[in-house]
């Protein structure tokens, strides 16, 4: 699992910032969708 994970959080952090935990990159997320949301 922590195979699968591991890339995945690197395109990730990539995408939108460095992002040390899962919780980061879930947050990154649903900050994004609420930008979205917004606009």
């Amino acid at each position: 699992m922590e195979t699968e994970d591991t890339p995945i959080r690197i395109e990730i952090s990539l995408s939108y910032g460095p992002v040390p935990t899962s919780e980061g990159w879930r947050g990154g997320m649903e900050s994004d969708i609420e930008k979205t949301a917004a606009l």
